[in-house]
């Protein structure tokens, strides 16, 4: 039996890009917990509320009732769900709290859990500098993430995408910076550790409470970043996330971002 799969054309990409849903895709977004009850979320196929915590020097996943103390993981949810509106989100709390020393073994922990429970897509919005301590931890579970057939995506530095932070900067992440430009445009550097440029300025995001404000950051592009890999996946069931990334960048490469496009 033949087991390979037709590349996409340029046509067909876009074609996703336009009417992909993502429909079968649960994107696992490791943030500060999802606030489901928020009106945007209405018609959301959501996967469960879990959080990690340290007890004792080990860290631990728990299911909890969905909260979002700090907004941002809502936040990105919503971005998500407005540009794959089918697809699931699963909410993995591993930011905010009381436990900041402990971060990078929660990131890891957290990612390590949606993978096994079946994400097709981890939403990284945030970025930690340091090698010491820090690389290996993002390293192993980037890894385990790609060799699972997982597709991560993160957020560069606000402050300069040149600036190396982990996930964003490691081989088998896709990186992405903001800049000024409509939802599902995007531009793309394909030298860069961080090759993908796309909206994160001026976004209109949930917030608590049920209402709504303006948000700008590479958090936010990441966002927009995973739920268009989520709608070309929706449309090539089966496709690897790592060839989807390809697509999208090869995408960028000929021109399927407008011109005027600025940075942040």
């Amino acid at each position: 039996m033949n087991r390979h799969r037709p590349w996409p054309s340029r046509e067909a990409c876009l074609d996703a890009l336009r009417d992909g849903d993502g429909r079968g895709i649960t994107v696992a977004v490791l943030d500060t917990g999802v606030d489901p009850r928020h009106p945007d979320f209405a018609a959301l196929r959501f996967a469960g509320s879990w959080t990690v915590a340290m007890h004792g020097a080990t860290p631990r996943v728990a299911a909890v009732e969905p909260r979002d103390p700090v907004g941002h993981g809502t936040a990105i949810a919503g971005i998500i769900h407005r540009m794959a509106p089918a697809a699931e989100i699963l909410s993995v709390s591993v930011l905010g709290g009381d436990q900041r020393q402990h971060r990078h073994e929660l990131i890891h922990e957290g990612a390590l859990f949606a993978i096994r429970h079946g994400a097709a897509l981890l939403n990284c919005s945030f970025g930690v500098p340091g090698t010491h301590y820090t690389l290996p931890l993002y390293r192993d579970w980037t890894d385990r993430a790609f060799r699972a057939g997982c597709g991560v995506v993160a957020a560069s530095s606000n402050d300069d995408p040149d600036l190396p932070e982990w996930p964003a900067f490691l081989s088998h992440v896709l990186g992405v910076a903001a800049i000024d430009c409509a939802p599902g445009s995007f531009l793309c550097d394909p030298a860069h550790p961080v090759p993908l440029r796309t909206a994160g300025a001026g976004i209109r995001v949930p917030a608590p409470g049920g209402g709504h404000t303006t948000a700008s950051g590479s958090s936010f592009a990441a966002a927009h970043a995973t739920g268009m890999l989520a709608r070309v996946m929706s449309r090539f069931p089966g496709l690897p996330p790592a060839f989807a990334r390809e697509a999208l960048l090869h995408l960028a490469q000929q021109g399927a971002a407008p011109a005027d496009a600025r940075p942040v």
